[in-house]
């Protein structure tokens, strides 16, 4: 039979049964459409999941305080906060795997430009914080060292925080904002990560410390919230991670019941993590400050 042949012929069938041949064709497109609307799912799962672990940041550790005992009462993990900026230093020293680390302390204030305001997380940071989550900027700079040691009243602004107290026309950077009344100056805008990345302004670790937590002599000016930590390679991420714990655990003398680090994991968003008020600050930062974890290492 030639190929005209068999053409004339399944024509023939065609004509001969219409309803079966239109259900044969019917189900032949929904059976394609559907494959081709599974895979389009997958590929927007798996893009929306980088996206995220991008935002994230790749090889990253978060450190945070363990729990503590006050009395006979044990205090949950984050109650106190027992880190300090001493201990970032020693994971740099002491942990060969770790490429860069960070210390932070975060609440929510309300940020005021001129008629506009925005409540926000507001992070105390350095400019290790980018370096370790990758985190560019679309405009302006990162802070600068002088800046750093200063407590320069500077800021750098989220995507979607820029969005809500600017204009699209107006350049943020060189503006004025201010935050619990102390006036700042908007040095960047990071690019855009995702919406639970991006509602966050960033002010130098000093200038968190120094101008919004007060100056009570009872507040230990070295303690952080949590430290982030980039690990060179994916498989080295468990070997860091103990090491890690080992040293800012064992070096401060912290009994294995009650170590000052009790978690030291790959992170998830991160800006409803240790969020109190900046008011609230206050009395979780009093305590007496202890040596760093660096000093007793090397004392040791």
């Amino acid at each position: 039979m030639t190929a005209y042949q068999a053409l004339q012929t399944a024509l023939h069938a065609l004509r001969l049964n219409p309803l079966r041949s239109i259900l044969t064709i019917l189900g032949i497109v929904i059976g394609v459409t559907s494959i081709v609307t599974v895979f389009a799912i997958g590929k927007g799962a798996q893009l929306r999941l980088e996206e995220q672990i991008r935002s994230i940041g790749s090889n990253v550790l978060m450190i945070t305080p363990g729990a503590v005992q006050q009395g006979a009462v044990r205090l949950k993990a984050g109650t106190k906060l027992t880190m300090t900026e001493g201990d970032v230093q020693a994971i740099l020293d002491q942990i060969p795997e770790i490429q860069a680390a960070a210390g932070s302390v975060a609440g929510t204030a309300q940020v005021i430009r001129e008629s506009k305001n925005w409540n926000t997380t507001i992070n105390g940071t350095t400019t290790a914080h980018f370096m370790v989550r990758d985190w560019q900027v679309s405009s302006g700079r990162y802070f600068s060292a002088g800046e750093e040691a200063s407590a320069a009243k500077v800021v750098i602004l989220g995507s979607a925080v820029a969005r809500e107290l600017f204009a699209p026309e107006d350049d943020p950077i060189g503006a004025q904002v201010r935050i619990m009344q102390v006036p700042l100056e908007v040095i960047g805008v990071l690019d855009r990560k995702g919406p639970s990345q991006d509602d966050v302004a960033f002010v130098p670790l000093t200038t968190a410390k120094l101008r919004f937590l007060g100056t009570a002599s009872g507040i230990n000016r070295d303690a952080i919230a949590y430290i982030l930590a980039k690990v060179a390679s994916d498989g080295q991420m468990a070997g860091a991670s103990s090491e890690t714990k080992a040293c800012c655990g064992n070096a401060t003398g912290c009994k294995p019941a009650s170590p000052t680090i009790s978690r030291c994991r790959i992170p998830q968003p991160l800006w409803k993590r240790n969020k109190a008020p900046f008011a609230r600050w206050r009395c979780c930062c009093s305590r007496s400050p202890r040596s760093p974890c660096s000093s007793a290492a090397s004392a040791s």
